[in-house]
């Protein structure tokens, strides 16, 4: 399956996509949300460039073993890689 974007002259392949799944439940109710990541090899990739290219650039590469989300916050994978995160109504995860 091909769609309508093309890159020169061949068509260019509907990229897979990665998801993720959280659920919790508190006295309160259940929450949970959904991660929708594109190809997550590139992804992968893209994670690590950036936050080689921001330690080099930063003073965050400080001693200890830190994430990528804990060494520079939580927008950080989203603004990388385009990741998109939604919350689910609770009713919908009761099914």
């Amino acid at each position: 399956m091909t769609s309508s974007a093309r890159s020169g002259d061949r068509p260019v392949e509907d990229a897979p996509t990665s998801w993720a799944y959280a659920e919790i439940a508190t006295d309160t109710g259940l929450f949970s949300s959904t991660a929708r990541l594109g190809r997550g090899v590139a992804a992968t990739a893209a994670i690590a460039a950036e936050t080689v290219r921001r330690l080099l650039q930063s003073d965050r590469g400080k001693a200890g073993a830190w994430t990528p989300g804990a060494a520079f916050g939580p927008e950080f994978v989203p603004a990388v890689t385009g990741m998109l995160v939604t919350g689910n109504e609770s009713e919908a995860v009761r099914r």
